[in-house]
């Protein structure tokens, strides 16, 4: 048996942003031989707009108010041991806050499993369900319905788990009137058992449903009291034409009173809008009537309002014998599993729910998938390899040498030039006609071998100080140095064709001697320097967008704001979302291997799980930075915006597509701070140089970019907690 007085939700000097409740606004009080009453939530003059929906979210917790203190079931929420925000609590938002990607069954299920329903209950609660809200086919998915199926779902998975309070925000938006009737015949029947219901609406008749309604306009209350005595009391037909008269009569008065205070109109805003807060909270107590007077209660407050103070017929008769204490969430708290595996059970749910939505939605698949793949294969067609079949203009002049010798060094140098890809050999007749083919933009250069080139040649390896012999035996080379990586190729296989014409002849002065290479082979290029850092800048790149974009839309749409109200931290959130998209991400590893291995022959001279390694690990990187970059973002673009002045900046950093060494001594630190320098120099070392895990430089990228990795999901952690309680840079704006 219930004897005791304790307000359901009690409200006192609380304040958020504009909201202020001067004195206890909202106190729910279990009365003797009063079933199931219906009693308002006001807020005092002057607040606009009137800061319903802020208010539930801090009654939920998920808002702090800046002052005063909110007490639900008799505690704080958040307090020890408090299952507020939790699973006695059950919340449907304004917003349907439901995942499209998502068939009904499959979001229903995804709650029931943050609760801990054991499979029966869920079944049969399910059933009931579907039957009770006329839902569609639990095999439908949630983006395919219409406004109002999608209300009655969201308003399914706050009724599923058999809630202690259940609060709902406007729940018969966009829903049929029969359904409607239903529903809130239903919450007559729950508050009966001892549910405490907590109701907001704009429909104004159906605001007759509640014992007591309150008037609320300009963030003020106009009146309030039993609905079938306002409308006699004012004598009017329907509470719709009470209220249009309380707002004529309040429009009156705000004008006389503008005639003695012009800046009363500050604290006003032109608004029509008006809100009912109706809440049903039973009891059953029949004894200690002394003890329930001496209760606060919405009818002998202080606050001024013209109120009837008519006691309320009961609508229900008493089972005395009831006792609410006995009344229990439909969980069966006794199986409940440790702290431990319950949140384990948590994050599997929501990594579950994280990649069904992935691999479902066909469009970001596909990008992740693809475009991946598609930027790699890219980059070993276009930029990887070396460049071939370049314009090249040769002038030769040379006259050679007659019998018995029948030698032209001219010639036999051009070969030696043709016999590389590089070169595409166009011959012209004068040194004029060649230059200006480079003007126009035919060639990026011109050879220019002179007539006695193979008589002076051999004469001038005998001595090298005869200037005659030296300046006749000279190739000029005319080149286009706009294009100067080009320039660079060119003059480097020029000067490796001559070596290897000299040599021919043995004619060389060159007294340096290449061994063979300590590291990779004589057959190295390009491609092989950029490959380690391309792999890791696309893995990382990818891993952002996909974490902050998704992240965002989850509290754009409010389903975030549903699963904090079901009693998940924030750290349960972060690592459900982590887990989900690391399965993305060894799906996307595994693929830019296979193509570099199998498909454009990448030699791997190192440990492969090493490598694999480091890969996952900078994606990791990558996903705790789209985290911290969801958790800043109030807007999808603002995510788009953020990661792509990650991206950019990281490319130029990284050594990816240039030597460390090229970038100032004085801006060097910039460059060794980002993970994607270590991930791209530790690859380059396991794959080009074959380095094992204990030398230097691997040792300690894997070092510093597991810090990293730790550091952005600890910061994404911060952040979403700093967001869930108290900080205005999230602040949402609320009806």
């Amino acid at each position: 048996m219930v004897e005791s007085t304790e307000a359901a939700v009690s409200i006192e000097n609380v304040s958020r942003g504009a909201i202020r409740l001067w004195l206890v606004s909202l106190v729910l009080i279990h009365r003797p031989n009063i079933l199931t009453k219906s009693y308002y939530l006001y807020l005092p003059t002057y607040v606009t707009p009137t800061g319903k929906t802020t208010l539930l979210k801090i009654i939920l917790g998920r808002l702090i108010p800046d002052s005063g203190r909110v007490l639900v079931f008799g505690k704080e929420p958040h307090s020890a041991g408090h299952t507020v925000p939790g699973s006695d609590v059950g919340y449907a938002p304004q917003e349907t806050a439901l995942y499209d990607d998502l068939s009904i069954a499959e979001t229903l299920q995804f709650h029931a499993t943050l609760h801990g329903m054991d499979d029966q209950t869920f079944k049969e609660r399910k059933a009931w369900i579907m039957t009770f809200l006329d839902l569609p086919p639990e095999s439908r998915i949630v983006g395919t319905l219409s406004g109002g199926q999608k209300r009655r779902v969201s308003l399914s998975v706050a009724l599923l788990h058999g809630p202690k309070m259940l609060i709902l925000d406007e729940p018969s938006v966009g829903v049929d009137p029969l359904v409607r009737s239903k529903i809130w015949n239903y919450l007559r029947e729950i508050a009966l058992s001892g549910v405490t219901v907590i109701v907001t609406t704009h429909y104004i008749e159906e605001a007759r449903m509640a014992d007591r309604v309150a008037f609320m306009r300009h963030g003020s209350i106009l009146e309030e009291g039993v609905p079938d005595k306002l409308m006699r009391k004012y004598k009017r037909d329907t509470l719709e034409d009470v209220f249009l008269l309380l707002c004529k009569s309040s429009d009156q008065s705000v004008l006389n009173q503008d005639n003695n205070n012009n800046s009363y109109n500050n604290n006003l805003e032109a608004t029509t809008s008006t809100d009912f807060f109706d809440v049903m909270v039973s009891d059953n107590n029949n004894k200690d009537n002394n003890n329930n007077n001496n209760s606060k209660s919405p009818d002998n407050n202080s606050n001024g309002l013209n109120s009837e103070n008519e006691e309320i017929e009961p609508m229900y008769s008493v089972n005395d014998n009831y006792d609410l204490n006995e009344k229990s969430s439909l969980l069966n708290h006794k199986d409940q599993r440790n702290q431990f595996t319950k949140n384990l059970q948590q994050v599997m749910a929501m990594a579950k729910r994280k990649l069904t939505q992935i691999f479902r939605n066909k469009v970001v698949l596909s990008f992740e998938l693809l475009s991946p793949t598609f930027q790699i294969v890219l980059f070993f067609i276009c930029i990887g390899s070396t460049p071939k079949n370049l314009n090249f203009a040769v002038v030769n002049n040379d006259i050679g040498m007659g019998a018995p010798f029948n030698l032209n060094l001219g010639t036999q140098y051009i070969s030696f030039l043709s016999q590389s890809p590089l070169f595409e050999i166009n011959y012209f007749n004068n040194t004029i006609d060649a230059v200006n083919s480079i003007k126009n933009g035919y060639n990026y250069g011109a050879m220019i071998i002179p007539e006695n080139f193979t008589s002076t040649l051999p004469l001038r390896f005998q001595d090298p100080t005869d200037t005659a012999l030296v300046n006749q035996s000279n190739i000029n080379l005319y080149l286009d140095y706009s294009n100067y990586q080009i320039v660079v190729l060119i003059e480097q296989q020029m000067q490796l064709s001559f070596e290897a014409f000299g040599e021919s002849y043995n004619m060389s002065l060159n007294p340096i001697i290449m061994e063979p290479p300590v590291y990779g082979t004589t057959s190295t290029n390009l491609l092989s320097f950029l490959a380690p850092g391309m792999i890791s800048l696309i893995i990382f790149a990818h891993s952002i967008a996909i974490t902050a974009v998704s992240f965002v839309k989850e509290k754009s749409d409010g389903s975030l704001d549903r699963i904090y109200a079901i009693g998940v931290n924030t750290k349960i959130i972060i690592a459900g979302h982590f887990l989900g998209h690391m399965v993305l991400l060894i799906v996307q590893t595994t693929v830019l291997m296979l193509i570099t291995i199998f498909g454009f022959k990448v030699p791997i001279q190192g440990d492969l799980a090493l490598v694999i390694a480091m890969i996952m690990l900078l994606g990791s990187v990558g996903m705790g930075m789209g985290l911290v970059i969801s958790s800043v973002s109030t807007q999808e673009t603002e995510a788009i915006q953020l990661s792509l002045a990650t991206y950019f900046p990281t490319l130029l950093l990284s050594g990816v597509i240039a030597p460390l060494e090229s970038i100032p001594k004085w801006f060097i630190w910039a460059s060794y701070g980002l993970p994607t320098t270590w991930a791209a120099k530790v690859l380059r070392d396991l794959m080009i140089k074959g380095s094992s895990f204990v030398y230097r430089d691997v040792w300690k990228g894997f070092l510093i970019v597991i810090s990293w990795a730790i550091f952005v999901l600890t910061l994404s952690t911060f952040l979403m907690k700093s967001k869930q309680s108290n900080s205005s840079w999230f602040k949402k704006k609320s009806n």
